[in-house]
């Protein structure tokens, strides 16, 4: 199966990105699919794939420019609102859940994945 970034390309404003799943077991005792499943809906946990190229950009200025530093890069794991992305992507042979969702999304970076706690 081809990349992500192969199949889908952001443009404008958008950034493409993945799901970061909500753990499916929690202290060794299994989470309902149903919850699991809800909240990797709500998941306000996603990593970067991929950036279009007016991200972060004053478009009403001319000429465009930068509205500051850009909030994230390519493979950062981001904080964005709950239930961000209008857009939802399944690709076929994937269990993953891609989105599109728009820079002004961005709350935050998490620098470190690992200590972020979900599901309790």
């Amino acid at each position: 199966m081809k990349p992500i970034e192969e199949i889908i390309k952001p443009t404008s404003y958008h950034i493409l990105v993945e799901v970061v799943k909500a753990p499916r077991e929690i202290r060794g005792i299994a989470i309902p699919e149903e919850r699991a499943s809800k909240e990797d809906q709500a998941s306000p946990m996603v990593k970067v794939l991929a950036l279009g190229p007016d991200c972060f950009m004053d478009l009403q200025s001319n000429p465009p420019r930068r509205r500051g530093t850009p909030r994230c890069a390519v493979g950062d794991t981001v904080l964005v609102r709950p239930y961000s992305g209008s857009t939802k992507v399944n690709v076929k042979g994937s269990d993953r859940e891609y989105r599109m969702i728009v820079d002004d999304a961005i709350e935050g970076i998490v620098i470190d994945p690992d200590m972020i706690r979900r599901g309790e």
